[in-house]
């Protein structure tokens, strides 16, 4: 990669464009987010929008993935990272596919699971199954029709920051076994986190870095309603970015999940933003 990196906006919640977490990727754009960047990196910005049928909320999120895949693509082909700033998590699909590489990894930084599927959630989120899609147990049909789209390896999946697991969810977390890593995890078995992420950057050639804001400690404000505590500082978050970016190989970056409706000062705005800087930083460098 060239010192250049693509902010991809994908401004979409559950199918709604501007609505709730689909605020977010246009307060960053708005908030000057390529200036920041600008001088250190050269910076290009897109947003992705769908396709304009009606707007049912699976219809939306499979029709973005293949946009969001499409963009991605041609960011690697130019030698640019990719940097997909979105509503819903579900956005890591159109990613992945989008990023290549003969073996995939994904670090995924979330207070949640998000490892639901149709048989087990009990909510009907769409957005609760985005991991369990991207391993290919969810969803198979609509996710095999997103260009470039092969499942990620249970082995190649790891959780940072995750607290909040339905009991379905631990259950099929647990077997076959997805590597896990809680809030508190990161503050006492750090050594043991060190080393999965070594060994993925080991088994993998590409790997895609995920953050959902609700990793963040929702203390004194929270990024979105499903928030809950026991969650990462600022500092515990670029300290574990820094050490996977010099571990394993990163090809593309989300972050999802910020509510500005929540955020009266700002203030997690400047969280949200620093994380965003923070991976486009390190992906391009």
């Amino acid at each position: 990669m060239s010192r250049a990196a693509r902010l991809i906006y994908v401004p979409y919640d559950s199918g709604r464009m501007g609505e709730r977490f689909g605020r977010g990727p246009l307060v960053a754009r708005d908030a000057g987010l390529a200036a920041r960047l600008d001088g250190a990196l050269a910076v290009s910005e897109q947003v992705v929008t769908h396709g304009g049928f009606f707007p049912t909320e699976a219809a939306v999120a499979f029709d973005l993935a293949g946009r969001i895949g499409r963009a991605v693509d041609r960011s690697k082909d130019a030698g640019v990272f990719p940097v997909v700033i979105a509503g819903n998590c579900l956005s890591s699909l159109g990613t992945v596919a989008g990023m290549g590489g003969r073996r995939r990894g994904v670090v995924w930084f979330d207070a949640h699971g998000d490892f639901n599927t149709p048989d087990t959630t009990i909510t009907g989120f769409l957005d609760g199954m985005a991991a369990a899609i991207l391993v290919g147990e969810a969803w198979l049909a609509a996710a095999g029709r997103v260009a470039g789209f092969r499942p990620v390896e249970r082995a190649d999946l790891l959780f940072i920051g995750a607290r909040d697991l339905d009991p379905e969810e631990r259950a099929r977390l647990a077997d076959p076994p997805v590597a896990v890593f809680s809030g508190d995890d990161v503050r006492t078995r750090r050594p043991a986190l060190d080393a999965a992420i070594a060994a993925l950057g080991q088994r993998c050639d590409s790997v895609y870095v995920h953050v959902d804001m609700d990793v963040t400690e929702p203390d004194p404000v929270p990024a979105n309603e499903f928030a809950v505590p026991g969650g990462l500082s600022d500092a515990e978050i670029a300290g574990l970015l820094d050490t996977i970016a010099a571990a394993v190989p990163l090809a593309a970056a989300g972050v999802t999940a910020y509510d500005p409706g929540l955020d009266p000062d700002a203030s997690m705005r400047a969280r949200y933003l620093a994380v965003i800087e923070h991976l486009a930083r390190l992906g391009a460098g």
